[in-house]
């Protein structure tokens, strides 16, 4: 409800202050008391709030200089009233009125009846003491309500003086008697603002270093999502050579490996290989054993195969006079060699192998001598 009270206040006030300085010099002097509540739903600051609109809407029109109502307040604090409220009666209100040589004063009041609020004002004419005009109106207890009902009033208020200064007219009363000035208090000093400290400096974010790179791991590893199962199956060259002699013989046939990744790089497996002799159709050789070695990747599709082996190796000759066989058709022995391996794979599961091997093979049955091979394979690649 105070919202509109104060907008429609100012605007009525603004129009006030506005009126020319010459019409209010003649203009007949009236006090505005305070409007009294009975029970309304106002709150303690809004009847002010009312009068004040009232007050304003008297003098908008320049025809009645309004005492304000701190001037009021002002005489009745000197007279040792207790509040201003208390002046609230008719002989309270005429006597002040007089104080300050007003010709006219205003009482009203607001109280709740029913569902609406009555809002009651009279007008006295203090050279005679009597009241000219009473005026009524009710409307809805809200801003915007009694806003309006407040003007009707103030209009009805107006037409009654204007009415008895033309029925009576009489010397103007003299200008209103300003109270002394009160005494201003000596200006409290106020105290040095306290410094504030300066505002503690945030220490800079550590820079988190550069992750550093991971080096690949070694030979595929499950990092490589790289099969379990390698199968080779290719052609051998081999060169033979007789440590006792020198001589030396070439050998052609098939070797198939299989290889086992056991984790990561490390492999385990075996093989099997056959030679026959160039030079001769009735020499051949047979062999099977394990192989130990590892995978190791390089790039995206190439695999190092280093690898060591070890196993049994038979040899056989169909004529003993060509050959020296010392009087054994077949004989066994033992082979230990190495080698080292390169597998280019296509796909996952296939792709092409060559190794390059050395060996040593002991047959004790040929007066305890042996051979050094030296073999090259190149074959297919099948890996699971």
């Amino acid at each position: 409800m105070r919202d509109p009270i104060r907008f429609a206040l100012a605007a009525a006030l603004l129009g006030l202050w506005c009126a020319p300085a010459l019409a209010q010099q003649h203009a007949p002097v009236v006090a505005v008391f305070l409007m009294e509540s009975k029970g309304s739903t106002l709150n303690a600051d809004e009847p002010g709030y009312l009068t004040d609109y009232m007050s304003a809407r008297l003098g908008e029109a320049g025809r009645f200089q309004i005492i304000p109502r701190d001037e009021i307040k002002k005489r009745l604090v000197a007279a040792k009233a207790d509040t201003y409220k208390n002046c609230y009666d008719t002989a309270c209100q005429i006597e002040v009125g007089k104080e300050l040589a007003a010709e006219f004063s205003i009482s009203s009041s607001i109280a709740k009846v029913g569902s609406k609020c009555l809002i009651t004002a009279s007008v006295w004419d203090l050279r005679r003491s009597t009241q000219i005009r009473s005026a009524t109106d009710k409307e809805k207890c809200d801003a915007d309500a009694l806003i309006g009902s407040i003007e009707r009033v103030t209009d009805k208020l107006i037409a009654a003086m204007d009415k008895a200064l033309a029925e009576a007219p009489t010397a103007r009363p003299t200008a209103v008697k300003q109270p002394e000035p009160v005494a201003q208090p000596e200006p409290v000093a106020q105290p040095e603002p306290v410094a504030q400290p300066e505002p503690v400096r945030q220490p800079e974010p550590v820079r988190q270093p550069e992750p550093v790179a991971q080096p690949e791991p070694v030979g595929g590893g499950e990092a490589f999502d790289q099969p379990f199962v390698y199968l080779s199956l290719g052609l051998i060259g081999m060169d033979n050579l007789y440590v006792d002699t020198g001589d030396d013989f070439f050998t052609m046939g098939f070797d198939f490996d299989f290889d086992f990744r056991l984790g990561g790089s490390f492999m385990l497996g075996g093989y099997v290989e056959y030679l026959e002799t160039i030079e001769a159709d009735d020499s051949y050789r047979y062999g099977l054993g394990m192989r130990i070695g590892g995978l190791i990747k390089v790039g995206t599709k190439v695999l190092l195969v280093p690898f060591g082996r070890i196993g049994f190796v038979g040899a056989g000759v169909a004529d003993c006079d060509e050959w020296d066989c010392y009087g054994a058709e077949e004989t066994f022995g033992v082979r230990i060699g190495g080698g080292f391996g390169v597998k280019v794979m296509f796909l996952r599961w296939l792709g092409m192998g060559a190794n390059l091997q050395l060996g040593y093979l002991y047959f004790p049955d040929f007066e305890d001598s042996g051979f050094v091979d030296v073999g090259f394979d190149l074959g297919i690649v099948f890996a699971f």
